[in-house]
């Protein structure tokens, strides 16, 4: 049977994954070594709840989040595009309104001329 820190470690890369991190990145943001992340990542051992919890606040999820698997593998309960709205989010905050305006506007043209390709 996949023990915990394994289904947790899978979870840790699939989201820092679809973030587009790598893990040095993460370890920066998390204020661990990078080479601990690759240690979690493949499950080799338990981290901490501290480490845990700084994880989840650099992966800008819950700690409840790192911990919703389905099955056996470590496949997000809820939709990816919550976690990337939440990070997208984050980046946001300290921007004006007016930048936001301007941001948005690049977004929608980029998401157009996405689909004018994919057509």
């Amino acid at each position: 049977m996949e023990r915990i820190n394994q289904k947790l470690g899978r979870h840790v890369k699939k989201i820092r994954e679809k973030l587009g991190l790598s893990q040095e990145e993460l370890a920066e943001r998390a204020d661990v070594h990078p080479s601990y992340i690759g240690i979690i990542e493949r499950g080799e051992k338990t981290p901490s709840i501290h480490t845990i919890e700084k994880l989840a606040a650099a992966l800008n999820v819950s700690m409840q989040f790192l911990f919703s698997f389905q099955g056996g593998g470590a496949k997000p309960a809820g939709d990816v595009s919550d976690y990337m709205s939440r990070e997208t989010l984050g980046l946001l905050r300290d921007i004006d309104t007016k930048n936001k305006r301007i941001i948005l506007n690049v977004v929608k043209t980029m998401c157009r001329d996405l689909k004018k390709t994919r057509a």
